[in-house]
């Protein structure tokens, strides 16, 4: 790809007038210089369409009324035009060179669809935070277009902000399944493993502000406690049931990720526990996609049971 090639920068926004502009200056601020900033405002109530008029011709505004991650990320990559398309949450920065550092990388390693990178943290101040998170350890290349149809990831995915596409990879994947609300990125993450190999590099690239509302990424302190637990199981679960009606050869790896998850409620004790369950059960299940699916789902819950009965002995 020409170094001079248009880049897409999609902003997501909900609610976070607070943030956006430090997102949309990073954005604009760097050190590439041939980009679109394209801000998807998803029906926020708060100051942000202030902020995002404030911009001008700056950047592509698309307002569109509440209706979650995905839809904003379809809104977004519809309406633009470039040939890497960079996602950026409206609590996030970019650094100054992400851009520019991501574009030598894809030329370095030609046939890369995905290229992603590991992420600074700061709090809602924007002081740094550092805490025990997993990181990309060494720059490695994964094609995962065999493996994924095997039932195996074989690599850590960072979140949104630390996620850059070929237009082409994302173009297989979008538009998603628009009742995934929050944490569409994983949809992302998982699918693009079966179109292209995928680059991950250990350098800091962008800055992920951690506020106590975040659906994943979160401090020791924070990540404890079951409701959250309960919740990411529930999304997963969403988000696994609509990988495997869209994308059929991910069904190994599907309905392995569905036998964790039904563990996981089975073994916390709570009545909510008992109610998400059932849920889950008679909206997302995957167990009737195919008859080895049940296979799968078993021995991944089998397996799971084990090690969290080996964990409880050893604690003991």
């Amino acid at each position: 790809m020409p170094s001079s090639s248009l880049v897409s920068i999609l902003i997501n926004n909900y609610n976070y007038g607070h943030f956006l502009k430090d997102a949309i200056d990073s954005a604009l601020c760097q050190t590439y210089a041939n980009i679109e900033v394209i801000v998807v405002d998803d029906g926020s109530t708060d100051n942000s369409r202030e902020v995002i008029d404030g911009y001008g011709s700056q950047v592509v505004p698309v307002l569109k009324e509440n209706g979650g991650q995905a839809s904003a990320f379809n809104a977004g990559f519809a309406a633009s035009k470039g040939q890497w398309i960079f996602l950026l949450d409206s609590d996030d920065l970019f650094l100054p060179q992400k851009i520019q550092r991501v574009l030598q990388l894809a030329d370095q390693n030609p046939g890369v669809g995905m290229i992603v990178h590991n992420l600074e943290y700061c709090g809602v101040d924007g002081k740094p935070i550092v805490f025990d998170a997993p990181v990309i350890a060494q720059q490695k290349l994964v094609d995962g277009r065999k493996s994924v149809r095997q039932g195996k990831v074989g690599m850590f995915f960072p979140a949104t902000s630390a996620l850059c596409f070929q237009r082409e990879v994302l173009h297989q994947m979008l538009p998603m399944p628009e009742e995934i609300r929050i944490t569409a990125d994983n949809y992302l993450k998982i699918a693009a493993l079966l179109y292209s190999p995928v680059l991950a590099t250990p350098e800091n690239l962008a800055r992920q502000r951690i506020h106590g509302a975040n659906a994943y990424t979160c401090t020791p302190l924070e990540a404890a406690g079951e409701a959250r637990e309960l919740r990411r199981a529930v999304v997963n679960a969403q988000v696994g049931f609509h990988l495997i009606k869209r994308h059929p050869l991910l069904r190994k790896l599907i309905c392995k990720q569905y036998g964790h998850i039904l563990y996981r409620l089975l073994s916390a004790k709570s009545e909510k526990a008992g109610e998400l369950r059932s849920h889950v059960k008679s909206h997302y299940s995957v167990v009737n996609s195919s008859p080895l699916c049940l296979i799968y789902v078993a021995g991944a819950f089998t397996k799971a049971f084990v090690k969290g009965f080996m964990g409880t002995k050893v604690h003991a």
